[in-house]
């Protein structure tokens, strides 16, 4: 677990952060975050920047993300 707090301007928001699914070789990850006074809770998955190129990889965190109920993720234009 990770509690987000702003800085500055921010200072008053809060937010915490765990992680609740990783890939079995690191390369994604869910993040769940609870809302915060500007954003709803919600759901990230994310993907390693030097992975995201790996079509396997992808294809695996969108399967992940559809499992949760998130909206499809266009394909990047080959």
């Amino acid at each position: 677990m990770f509690r987000w707090r702003g800085r500055g301007a921010l200072r008053p928001l809060s937010s915490v952060w765990r992680v609740t699914e990783l890939a079995p070789d690191g390369s994604w990850a869910v993040i769940e975050f609870s809302k915060s006074l500007l954003t709803p809770a919600g759901i990230d998955v994310v993907v390693l920047d030097e992975r995201s190129g790996e079509p396997a990889v992808l294809d695996a965190a969108r399967r992940v993300g559809a499992g949760l109920g998130a909206p499809e993720v266009p394909r990047p234009a080959e």
